[in-house]
Formats: C-alpha cells, structure tokens, sequence
C-alpha cells in the first residue's frame, strides 16, 4: 500500500481504517481497526496518530503509543497497520516526478 503525498497536500488529515464511512482509506483487513490511523501534515512535516487500534501501528517493527502524534523521521520509514503484511510508504511529493 503506497500512499502518496501530492495531490493530497490540500487534505490536513487521512484516516485509514476498515470502516469506509470513517475513513478516507479503507484497508479491509482483519487486524486493521475501523479508524486505525491517522496521518496529519503539519507545518510540512508528517505526523502519525494510532487511533486507540486493537493491534496497533509500527515504524520499523517499533510499535508507537495510542493517540499520541508521532512526527515521522524519514519517507524511508516502514508503517505497518496491525498484523497487515502490506507496509504503508509515504513518499514526499517530488517522488511522483522522479
């Protein structure tokens, strides 16, 4: 799953979760929770907040507190929704020009 910052610089907040009426993305999975997580920009930096998730929201394998913000390092950074084997990559906006 590949989300790509672009087009979607003019939205301040993407929900992802299994439910698609509470989410702009919905991921149907089982681990993943009806609103899983939220990716926020602010001030251009990207911000990560799990949304009290059963199974939580890691980066790199490091699983981040509940509905705390958690400013993400690097677009090398590897996300993961629950137990989901797919890995969310959030690329800057250039990375569709390149």
């Amino acid at each position: 799953l590949c989300i790509i910052i672009g087009k979607l610089l003019l939205i301040s907040e993407i929900i992802l979760g299994r439910n698609k009426k509470s989410s702009n993305v919905e991921i149907n999975h089982y681990s993943i929770s009806r609103i899983h997580l939220c990716i926020k920009l602010l001030n251009n930096r990207i911000f990560l907040v799990d949304k009290f998730s059963s199974n939580g929201t890691y980066i790199n394998g490091r699983r981040i507190e509940t509905n705390k913000e958690i400013e993400l390092d690097s677009f090398d950074d590897n996300i993961t929704l629950g137990t989901c084997e797919r890995i969310l990559k959030i690329k800057p906006p250039n990375y569709i020009y390149s």
